[in-house]
């Protein structure tokens, strides 16, 4: 299990961040696999990322958060805080949309997670977001491209479905970050720590993220 330490800052600043990368390949990708690197910190109001993105390809037809996202090019962080039930999942696509959802038990049945709470839209606008690339890109386009997205969610949300906690030194969080394509003509997925199974969703491969300060 990989470990990531993420500092803290009361204004926007990844330069104190370590990169880590997407760097398992998952065995069903093809084609060339693109460069991503994420960086982040914290402080009493929330948590921020940054993904940024070495690409071949670019597509991004959701124009609407709480879309599909996944099936453009995507990125995408899903965190519990340890010991809390459930976790997170936070999808955005190359112009920022989010798809947000808080699945409180991953196990799935007829292909549907067992208990899961999608976002409202109201709720999605809370993470701010940034992204490099504003318009819609459709159909994909093929060429080297260079993109990025930050964010930062506030942590009203994470109360909101874990229940009450303090982001403080030394809280450590089960996480991991993802790359995805579904429609991409090339499709592939990454991860920061190792899956086994086409689901981002299982905890148990998880990494852990440590605050510190």
């Amino acid at each position: 299990m990989k470990t990531f330490y993420l500092p803290y800052s009361e204004k926007p600043n990844y330069e104190l961040s370590p990169k880590v990368m997407s760097e398992f390949i998952h065995p069903d990708s093809v084609g060339m696999i693109p460069e991503v690197l994420f960086s982040g910190y914290w402080n009493y109001k929330g948590i921020a990322g940054k993904f940024s993105i070495y690409d071949n390809s670019v597509l991004a037809e959701c124009g609407e958060d709480m879309m599909s996202v996944w099936n453009d090019s995507c990125v995408e962080m899903f965190l519990k805080p340890t010991g809390f039930q459930g976790h997170f999942s936070f999808e955005f696509n190359a112009i920022g949309k989010l798809y947000a959802c808080y699945i409180k038990d991953e196990k799935l049945i007829d292909g549907k997670f067992k208990e899961s709470f999608p976002c409202s839209i109201e709720e999605c606008q809370s993470v701010k977001r940034n992204s490099t690339i504003r318009e819609i890109i459709s159909p994909e386009q093929f060429e080297k491209i260079n993109w990025s997205v930050e964010f930062f969610i506030p942590i009203d949300l994470l109360q909101k479905y874990f229940g009450f906690f303090l982001l403080e030194e030394k809280l450590s969080f089960r996480a991991n970050f993802y790359k995805c394509g579904n429609n991409l003509k090339y499709p592939h997925w990454l991860s920061w720590n190792p899956i086994q199974n086409l689901n981002f969703h299982v905890e148990n491969y998880f990494g852990e993220i440590i605050l510190t300060k």
